[in-house]
Parts: C-alpha cells; sequence; structure tokens
C-alpha cells in the first residue's frame, strides 16, 4: 500500500505530466 506521502507525490507528478 502507499502511504499518503507517496500518493501525493504520485499525484502531483501525474498532473504534471498531463498538463
Amino acid at each position: 500500500m502507499l502511504t499518503a506521502k507517496q500518493v501525493k507525490k504520485k499525484g502531483k507528478y501525474i498532473e504534471m505530466c498531463m498538463t
């Protein structure tokens, strides 16, 4: 399972890729 910190980091990374 991913920790809240990892999820936040992953979400930010995906956001950057999408924009």
